[in-house]
């Protein structure tokens, strides 16, 4: 899978936790497997809150 859907993907996962009900904390994870650690300030994409 390419990197961009990946990430993609794991931000959506996250949002759904959300918006579901789910605890923010839960979706930490999704959001961590999506970043990539120092590229292009993706790996922001971890600690910034789901809007």
């Amino acid at each position: 899978m390419p990197p961009s859907a990946r990430r993609a993907l794991h931000r959506e996962a996250a949002r759904h936790l959300v918006a579901t009900g789910h605890r923010p904390i839960d979706a930490v994870a999704h959001l961590g497997g999506g970043a990539l650690v120092g590229v292009g300030g993706a790996d922001l994409a971890a600690v910034q809150p789901v809007p």
